[in-house]
């Protein structure tokens, strides 16, 4: 969706949303129970995925991604428990200076 290559390669990309919408599910069910992916306190699990899931929320923003009508759409109506802990991860200290700039003002940024 960032290069802008979605229809040269939609068998592919919906491969991926498939995979992409179970593993932001099994986040979502971890996270109803637990403040943090693995546990109670922030982890090096935490540090790894969420710059993934801006990602992909960065990515379904692209004007590539609206054909696709992504399952996983709105992320805090389909995955609340996921959402929380979004919001939860950007009250870290230090999270602002982490942040990538040229996401700044990008659309789901």
């Amino acid at each position: 969706m960032y290069f802008d290559r979605v229809a040269a390669e939609a068998e592919r990309v919906r491969r991926a949303i498939a995979t992409l919408t179970a593993e932001l599910e099994s986040y979502d069910r971890l996270l109803r129970t637990s403040e943090y992916l693995a546990g109670a306190t922030l982890s090096a699990a935490d540090f790894f995925v969420f710059p993934h899931v801006l990602s992909v929320q960065r990515a379904a923003g692209k004007s590539a991604a609206k054909e696709l009508e992504l399952p996983f759409l709105p992320l805090g109506t389909r995955h609340p428990a996921l959402a929380t802990w979004l919001e939860r991860i950007a009250q870290v200290p230090g999270y602002e200076r982490a942040y990538p700039p040229n996401w700044r003002g990008a659309p789901n940024a």
